[in-house]
């Protein structure tokens, strides 16, 4: 993963000991939610203590962190007084980061709340200790456990947002975790380790480098699936586009795929193999259901409905194995007998 560009004036100064610390944080912060609120703020004060207000890239990048992650543990530590720590510390109502932020920081204000907070420090430590006191009286209901965001954001008058989880879209996970050095090299482990994956991965880089793809094709014939699901994925192009030659278009290149696999069409062999495949996939599904399902407890449990079906099934079977086994039973052989 390329490394984020360092901010000038970056801080240098920090130790070896404060940047193992921080690694250490950042492998704990996947521990329990009610842990995560504690585990951020320790990143926030090391931060500070780190680099105090200077900018954060190199030391964010040292301990694994991004340099907008860097930046809000930072500034919500410098907003987490003594009185909002001691809250959080001594009761047993789960409070989740996400609750923190907002408490501290007004993460979901809206534009015009956030610039008037901008503009006064005054009118925002007001407003910071509003929402303490809105958060105390949340947790202090009786029979509370936990409070939750949505919770938190309608006490404090924020813009309701979606839940986090339902709002991530497959893009934004991937951005994510690929700020995780760790984790990114992990994901790339168990990808390349599943050879469907890495097929789908050298399609996706082919397919507009039609030479190097037929080469891929006619040494493994299962990328063809491969291929054509990757060019299905692309962008369909406007009507009328016009197409430089230099990047193929989706037919031009499965015009090629074709060409490398003879006419596009597996062998008559190839063909055989599958249909004999899928024919014995189909009767190792015959044969469980009757392992699952025993005749003794049909018997019993099985409805007049279920019996005439499975009789009628029965016949259907009986009947189909005749015909499909006729041409290769065995001709019976007639023994004769002594007088």
């Amino acid at each position: 993963m390329d490394q984020e560009p360092i901010e000038p004036g970056d801080a240098t100064n920090y130790s070896a000991a404060q940047v193992e610390r921080g690694r250490q944080l950042v492998a704990r912060d996947d521990n329990a939610e009610a842990q995560q609120v504690h585990t951020r703020l320790e990143l926030g004060d090391l931060v500070l203590e780190a680099v105090g207000g200077s900018p954060v890239s190199r030391f964010a990048a040292d301990i694994g962190i991004t340099i907008g992650m860097a930046n809000e543990y930072r500034r919500i530590a410098v907003a987490c007084d003594a009185e909002l720590r001691t809250l959080l510390a001594t009761s047993a109502v789960i409070v989740p980061y996400s609750v923190l932020r907002e408490v501290a920081v007004g993460y979901s204000l809206d534009k015009a709340a956030k610039e008037e907070e901008r503009a006064s420090a005054e009118v925002a430590e007001s407003n910071r200790r509003g929402r303490v006191e809105k958060l105390r009286a949340l947790m202090g209901e009786d029979g509370r456990t936990r409070v939750t965001a949505k919770e938190i954001r309608e006490a404090i008058g924020a813009v309701p947002i979606p839940n986090s989880a339902s709002a991530m879209t497959p893009a934004r996970y991937v951005e994510q975790v690929a700020t995780r050095v760790d984790v990114r090299e992990a994901v790339i482990a168990h990808l390349a380790s599943d050879p469907e994956s890495v097929r789908t991965v050298t399609a996706a880089y082919l397919v507009d480098r039609p030479a190097a793809l037929k080469a891929a094709v006619k040494a493994d014939p299962e990328m063809a699936a491969h291929v054509r699901a990757a060019v299905d994925r692309r962008p369909q192009l406007e009507t009328g586009a016009v197409i430089p030659t230099q990047n193929p278009s989706p037919e031009d290149t499965l015009a090629e795929l074709v060409s490398a696999l003879g006419g596009g069409k597996p062998s008559e062999d190839a063909q055989l193999a599958q249909w004999r495949k899928q024919l014995s996939d189909r009767l190792s599904g015959i044969r469980l259901l009757l392992d699952q399902f025993p005749a003794s407890d049909v018997a019993v449990r099985a409805d007049g409905a279920l019996h005439t079906r499975i009789r009628l099934l029965a016949s259907d079977m009986t009947a189909w194995a005749d015909e499909a086994c006729a041409e290769t039973r065995p001709a019976l052989r007639i023994v004769g007998g002594t007088s």
